[in-house]
This record gives structure tokens, C-alpha cells and sequence, in this order.
């Protein structure tokens, strides 16, 4: 958790971050699923995450910086994004992937309908990715194919991954 903490700390104190990321953190160095208190510096649950998903991200050509988010805009939410939390805490976990970051696109005035087309060919949840402005696609193994697609609608790179199921280590 130390290690954890410091890299948030950095964050901060390299100004590229205006929420630490915390979860993020968590979920890189922890693996699998991790529903975090973000002020308090505290993972709340760790969950495990199914074998048979594959993440797709949409990066497109244009880039966002934190420093340039609009943080007052992004407190209005707040409620919204307690409500995500709170389906977190449930374990509708998708449903909670999804809430958050279409809260987060909207509010950032990013495209939302890349998100629901993604959605809409099969994945299992989609929305902003950090702050933007790519989005994350969780997919079945089944539907990839469908959800790629459905992403090269849009101008930008379509980038694959296999989630993360393990702790950090040296190798």
C-alpha cells in the first residue's frame, strides 16, 4: 500500500492528476477489481475478475489534459458519481463502470456514443477511461469482434488488452 500511496503522491506532485487516481493505482498494482475510497486512501473490496473478458480501448486523435479539466464542472456530478459507487458496492460492477464513465464523458463534453454503441454490440460494460478521452470497452471473449466494429466507426486507434488478474511483482 505504501508503494501505492507514493506514486500517488508523485502524481499530484507532478500536477498531472487533480483526483490522485488511487483506485487506478490500486487496480495496477493489486490486479483484478478494487472499489476504493479515494479521499481516505483506503481499498474498501477487492474483487475477482472473470477469465473470459478482454478490454478494448478507443484512443482517439485528440488528447485531454488534467491540468486543463474543468474540476469545478466535475464536482456538480458528485451525486451521480455516488450513485456508481453505491452500484460498486452492490457488485454491479459493470454497471457501475458504465455509470461512472458516462457521468465523466458528459461532463467532460466528450462523444458518450461511443460508449453505448459499444455497449450496444456486446460489452459487457464501456465508458471514459481515466479522464478521457479514450473509452474502455469490457468485452467477452465472444464479442470482440462485434465491439471492434462498432469502435472503428470512430476515428482513433482500437487497442487490446487481457485484464489484469495479478499483483504487481519484480521480475
Amino acid at each position: 500500500m505504501e508503494i501505492v500511496k507514493i506514486g500517488v503522491e508523485a502524481a499530484f506532485d507532478a500536477k498531472v492528476t487533480v483526483t490522485g487516481a488511487f483506485d487506478d493505482a490500486c487496480a495496477s498494482y493489486f490486479g483484478d477489481m478494487v472499489v476504493t475510497d479515494n479521499l481516505k486512501r483506503e481499498v474498501i473490496t477487492k474483487l475477482s475478475l472473470p477469465d473470459d473478458l478482454k478490454v478494448l480501448f478507443h484512443v482517439p486523435p485528440e488528447k485531454a489534459y488534467t491540468a486543463n479539466s474543468d474540476v469545478n464542472r466535475l464536482k456538480t456530478i458528485k451525486p451521480l458519481v455516488e450513485i456508481a459507487f453505491e452500484k460498486a458496492m452492490e457488485g454491479k460492477v459493470w454497471e457501475a463502470l458504465t455509470l461512472n464513465g458516462l457521468i465523466y464523458a458528459s461532463a467532460s463534453n466528450f462523444n458518450t456514443s461511443i460508449a453505448i454503441d459499444a455497449l450496444a454490440a456486446g460489452a459487457v460494460a464501456a465508458g471514459l477511461c481515466g479522464k478521457g478521452p479514450a473509452v474502455t470497452a469490457v468485452v467477452p471473449n465472444g464479442k470482440v469482434d462485434s465491439v471492434k466494429t462498432a469502435l472503428k466507426r470512430y476515428e482513433g486507434e482500437i487497442l487490446q488488452a487481457k485484464l489484469n488478474r495479478e499483483k504487481a511483482k519484480v521480475l
